[in-house]
């Protein structure tokens, strides 16, 4: 599923380059507005032994996320209904772990939960006739995860790191004056690569802790304006 979007976030890249000649950059706009999401994710402690060449996992914990945060724009509209964005999210996430495998049971107190993502996004807007517009739109950018957290302060796990992320979105606006808009968006985030910290290494071992995320549901409510 992932490649076969990645494969078409490529190709609408393909084609707009194929017909740069004639898109614009019309109807500029800036939008500043407050999300909400949910989702959840694995832990994992992942050991690697190259002697023989095996890899076993064992998850460490359970965790739900509840995620409050902030999400700015800008874009204009480049092809008659289709139009651009660059959009920056600030997610701080509430997160409560239950302590699976080897550490059932155990407090996993998170002293960091800070998501950081940059998205290039299309859009195609749907014409009604009216001050309401809908619209459905793609992204495709990178993500930074800055989580710490300590197991029942025996251990402690950074999950410091980069990855891809994609949005599918589907959303309306609605026309206040001919500057201001209210937009009301749903996206749906996930992350391409798993997040590790690598907790030992030797020539012939590591282990390492995996954040397996899973997609991110969000609800993001925005003041656009338009100059």
């Amino acid at each position: 599923m992932k490649k076969i979007l990645l494969t078409s976030l490529a190709g609408f890249g393909l084609a707009a380059s194929a017909n740069a000649m004639s898109l614009t950059w019309d109807n500029q706009y800036m939008s500043a507005g407050f999300l909400y999401g949910l989702s959840s994710a694995n832990q994992n402690i992942v050991q690697d032994y190259e002697y023989p060449d095996t890899e076993t996992t064992t998850q460490i914990a359970k965790d739900d996320y509840n995620a409050f945060g902030i999400n700015l724009g800008y874009g204009a509209s480049i092809y008659k209904n289709v139009r651009a964005e660059i959009d920056f999210a600030y997610k701080y996430y509430l997160i409560d772990s239950k302590g699976k495998g080897v550490y059932a049971g155990a407090d996993f107190d998170w002293k960091q939960s800070n998501f950081f993502q940059l998205t290039a996004n299309a859009y195609y807007d749907f014409d009604t006739g009216s001050a309401f517009t809908p619209y459905v739109g793609v992204g495709l950018g990178m993500g930074y995860t800055n989580f710490k957290t300590a197991i029942s302060d025996m251990v402690e796990i950074k999950y410091n790191d980069a990855s891809f992320v994609y949005n599918l979105m589907l959303g309306i606006s609605y026309d206040l004056s001919e500057k201001l808009m209210l937009d009301l968006k749903y996206r749906f985030v996930d992350n391409v690569d798993d997040i590790t910290y690598e907790l030992e290494r030797t020539s012939t071992y590591e282990v390492d802790a995996e954040l397996d995320m899973q997609p991110f549901h969000e609800f993001i409510f925005s003041v656009v304006y338009k100059f």
